[in-house]
């Protein structure tokens, strides 16, 4: 005989409703119970054809506690059966415990709709993820090409400044003007750099012979709003040596027509002097 113990347990685990360690204990019973097993299987064949025969309906929650226990109440309240017809309330048990199966179908179809449902949000977040994905790629690229064009219209800027800058650099070379020192600077050659945005230049000089006991060469540049050139700098020069002088206006230039070379007494002089031996062509 299988106590009433045995019973609810049976009708739980057959559902499914059976869990952790009172789960275990029950499997553990069930091996050593030639009657148990029969039990068990009988609940759960009858619970799966009520539950396929039967419409879906919404049922409160407590329902199949409320009916195990209808149901106990039944059972001690009917007459006992021998040991020999005991397999024979079996039958009772299991379809009671079916029927309340069958009433609880509602709630489980309910939770497979709501799993219905969920997995269409999920569904539906997934999509958005998606497109949201897609439209940080796009702005991605806007954003790099955006980075492209801007390193391009620096290199271009620096470009039209280099080419600025060149544009504003003058470089011309220096020709003998005094015919009677022809032949003292005929193996001379002379070129200036002149850069209009710095206000500044260098002459640089290849056999300048010496300008002379107490004479300096100084350096002129030629612009026409201004009356007389403006002076540059004075220089001296070594035999047999490169000469370099720095080009520094004592005036700003706007715009440096001509440079000439003077010879004037030592330290310079305010005007050139009539002895101008070199000037730009």
């Amino acid at each position: 005989m299988i106590d009433e113990t045995l019973q609810d347990q049976a009708a739980l685990y057959a559902l499914g409703m059976l869990e952790g360690e009172e789960a275990a204990a029950f499997q553990a019973a069930l091996k050593g119970n030639v009657e148990l097993q029969p039990m068990v299987d009988e609940i759960a064949e009858s619970a799966a054809s009520i539950t396929h025969a039967l419409p879906s309906t919404k049922a409160p929650p407590d329902v199949l506690p409320r009916l195990l226990a209808q149901i106990r109440a039944e059972r001690l309240t009917a007459p006992r059966v021998s040991e020999t017809d005991a397999s024979a309330s079996w039958m009772p048990w299991a379809l009671a415990a079916s029927i309340a199966v069958a009433a609880t179908i509602g709630f489980f179809s309910g939770a497979r709709v709501n799993g219905v449902r969920s997995g269409e949000q999920i569904a539906r977040l997934r999509s958005q993820n998606v497109q949201a994905e897609a439209e940080r790629k796009r702005l991605t690229s806007i954003i790099d090409a955006l980075k492209d064009e801007r390193v391009a219209i620096g290199k271009r800027v620096e470009d039209l400044r280099q080419r600025d800058a060149i544009s504003q650099v003058q470089i011309a070379t220096l020709k003998v003007q005094a015919t009677r020192l022809a032949k003292a600077y005929a193996n001379m050659a002379a070129y200036v750099v002149w850069d209009a945005n710095g206000q500044s230049g260098e002459m640089r000089f290849d056999k300048l012979p010496p300008a002379g006991p107490g004479k300096d060469y100084q350096m002129w540049v030629i612009d026409p709003r201004y009356d007389a050139p403006v002076s540059a700098g004075v220089f001296s020069a070594d035999i047999g040596r490169e000469t370099t002088a720095s080009v520094k206006p004592s005036r700003p230039i706007a715009l440096a027509k001509n440079f000439a070379v003077s010879i004037e007494q030592k330290g310079g002089a305010a005007t050139p002097s009539d002895l101008i031996i070199l000037m730009s062509n």
